[in-house]
């Protein structure tokens, strides 16, 4: 397979554009730049979409919630503390229901 025939060279590519063993966002920008990937096959917005769809699929793999879920979790906990009102009623004759007025529009 190509991947493994090439690995060493891969790694050294990697090496060039990772911070800490981490390809960040910019890292991952300059090398589409640098390989003339972008703008040319993919835009660089395609690119940000790309990477922070991956970093959010690793994220989850480490166990870890999206920032949407964590904003989620937060508002529902925050709900969760105030009772529930008490479902409103209107007084019977002041509103009629809908099939009286559906009748009374009829004639």
């Amino acid at each position: 397979n190509l991947l493994a025939q090439h690995q060493s060279m891969f790694q050294k590519l990697h090496e060039c554009y990772a911070e800490d063993g981490d390809l960040t966002y910019p890292g991952l920008l300059q090398f589409c730049t640098d390989f003339h990937l972008t703008p040319a096959i993919a835009s660089g917005n395609f690119v940000k979409l790309v990477f922070e769809s991956t970093a959010t699929v690793e994220h989850r793999k480490a166990g870890h919630k999206s920032e949407a879920e964590e904003v989620s979790d937060k508002l529902s906990r925050s709900i969760s503390m105030f009772p529930a009102a008490p479902p409103s009623r209107s007084p019977r004759g002041t509103s009629p229901s809908g099939s009286e007025a559906i009748n009374s529009e009829r004639g």
